[in-house]
């Protein structure tokens, strides 16, 4: 998932100027999985408005600071994200940081819509193992460093199923609590 829709599902939270946006980026720890770098902020923000995706309103800064430039999200900047999102928890790539990305933005989504692109997801990752099963099996015997990219592999698909598995059982099991969509796990 791109920069941009990562600034672009921040904006769909709330409206924010550049140093808001670069504020929640740093509280939120995104650059461990998103790689947006301070200085390409301002770029994105710019890109948007380009394409649409926001606009901006000029609002007085709070006490006697100059006025911001503040990005607002727009109704098509809202279905690229929700689209891109909702692309990211169903698909299975290489790069975590796309469905990282998109995990942060659950709670901005249709619930509905987010566990059933996240039950896709399981499907596709028991689909992958299988599949990685066939394709190992059609090649025994093979020497110690292929076995090992294949378990390699192996270990990482069921890693990641296990865990979602465990978290759709979590966000639909329902809770005597009151707890925002969607449960911390």
């Amino acid at each position: 998932m791109s920069a941009k829709v990562a600034i672009l599902g921040l904006l769909v939270e709330q409206p924010f100027h550049g140093y808001g946006v670069e504020r929640v980026i740093e509280q939120r720890g995104m650059r461990k999985w998103t790689s947006i770098g301070f200085s390409s902020i301002y770029h994105v923000l710019d890109q948007l408005v380009d394409e649409r995706l926001a606009e901006v309103k000029i609002e007085p800064a709070p006490g006697r600071g100059k006025e911001r430039r503040v990005h607002y999200v727009t109704p098509e900047g809202r279905r690229l994200w929700t689209t891109s999102t909702l692309d990211a928890l169903r698909e299975v790539d290489d790069s975590d940081s796309g469905f990282l990305t998109a995990l942060s933005g659950l709670p901005l989504l249709d619930q509905s819509a987010a566990v059933e692109a996240l039950e896709q997801r399981r499907d596709l990752l028991k689909s992958q193992i299988t599949g990685l099963d066939t394709d190992r099996n059609a090649v025994v015997p093979v020497p110690d460093h292929v076995e090992a990219m294949f378990s390699y592999t192996r270990s990482r698909l069921v890693a990641s199923l296990s865990w979602l598995t465990d978290f759709l059982s979590t966000i639909s099991t329902p809770s005597t609590e009151a707890r925002p969509w969607p449960a911390s796990t």
